[in-house]
């Protein structure tokens, strides 16, 4: 939790006044302690392409990469310059609360901006359905409250939208706004939409819980709330402000010389927040090139197995579905390779994978088969 300025015998800051532009440019002292803290927070976001685990779906790569980009250029250029400006700041006692606040508000902003960035990468992954953005569930709302029409036009038809009935609507407007639901995440699971949709659709899966576990630490709910009380009832430097009173339930003008906020400790919070969502932009990029989700809840206890094939003409090492390959290895022939067709191949060995995966590798080598047999009947 935050905390809030004691009331200490501190020199009263004079922060109700104009300043100047300079007050918020940074030094050429500063500027060099902030370069050495963005290089020090930045990350090439690499994963080991050799190592054996990959199963990984193309489709869900090419959706998905062009997100990820963005999530990594916004950590490694916005949000690495924001939280090392506060923090060098933070860590110079002659800058004022004003200036601290300025640099402060602007980090805390982005590092809960970042999470619901890559929060929105796991909804699109995992295809909970929930609707991005209220905007849009409205539009689908709107829509579903219309028929189409064939009006005669000239030689044909026009296709016409036109609007329900108002009582019909009333009773599709409830349906539409149940079946609509609304992508939220909350550091209180009640309200985390997200988190709820993920456990009632899939199995526990160990690095997508990390994701939200890491979410859920003190350290980054102790940023989130300060967020909220920035964007819902006050700034950080507010001398007087609304805030719970102390003495009953309800709101009370707090009087605070110095601000409502004590910036002891916060520079080490902001530090360790952007090493955590560093560590979560790792997790996601691997669950997504190792194809690490989990399976559906009505396979949580099944095991899908996967037989990891070479092929000695392209030298491709690829997967085959158990029941696919089991027929080849049963029938004393050889696996044809999907991607040159050939038939000189290996079996290496034998991986779990996903339910996911696994039904999307059937489909895709049973039609694969289809068209080779055709070909070579």
């Amino acid at each position: 939790m935050f905390k809030f300025s004691e009331k200490k015998s501190k020199k009263i800051e004079n922060t109700h006044k104009y300043y100047s532009v300079e007050n918020f440019q940074l030094n050429k002292e500063v500027l060099n302690k902030v370069s050495e803290k963005v290089s020090q927070y930045r990350s090439e976001f690499e994963v080991d392409a050799k190592q054996d685990k990959i199963a990984s779906d193309l489709g869900i790569e090419l959706y998905l990469v062009p997100l990820i980009d963005e999530l990594k250029y916004y950590y490694n250029n916005d949000l690495c310059v924001s939280v090392a400006q506060s923090v060098v700041h933070l860590e110079t006692s002659s800058i004022d609360r004003r200036v601290n606040s300025f640099f402060l508000e602007s980090a805390i902003l982005r590092m809960s901006s970042i999470w619901e960035y890559l929060f929105i990468i796991v909804n699109e992954l995992l295809q909970t359905e929930l609707i991005v953005g209220n905007d849009v569930r409205e539009q689908l709302i709107e829509n579903g409250c219309h028929q189409i029409q064939f009006v005669p036009s000239g030689k044909g038809y026009k296709v016409v939208a036109k609007p329900i009935d108002m009582e019909l609507k009333k009773d599709v407007e409830v349906e539409l706004k149940r079946r609509y639901k609304l992508f939220n995440i909350s550091t209180k699971n009640k309200s985390n939409s997200l988190l709820k949709s993920v456990k009632k659709k899939y199995s526990k899966k160990e690095n997508i819980q990390k994701l939200f576990d890491i979410y859920n630490s003190e350290e980054i709910k102790t940023v989130v709330q300060i967020r909220n009380e920035i964007v819902h009832r006050r700034p950080l430097t507010a001398k007087f402000s609304l805030a719970p009173n102390e003495l009953f339930p309800g709101n009370a003008v707090s009087v605070n010389p110095n601000g409502w906020f004590d910036f002891d400790g916060i520079n080490i919070i902001m530090e360790k927040n952007i090493y955590a969502i560093k560590d979560a932009i790792n997790t996601l990029i691997e669950i997504v090139f190792y194809n690490d989700i989990p399976n559906l809840k009505e396979n949580e206890n099944k095991i899908f197995i996967a037989y990891e094939i070479k092929c000695n003409k392209c030298l491709r090492e690829l997967l085959i579905n158990e029941v696919s390959a089991d027929f080849f290895i049963n029938n004393n022939i050889n696996i044809v390779c999907p991607q040159c067709k050939s038939e000189d191949t290996s079996v290496i060995g034998k991986r779990e994978v996903n339910d996911s995966y696994y039904y999307s590798n059937f489909k895709n080598y049973s039609d694969f088969l289809l068209e080779y047999w055709k070909e070579n009947s």
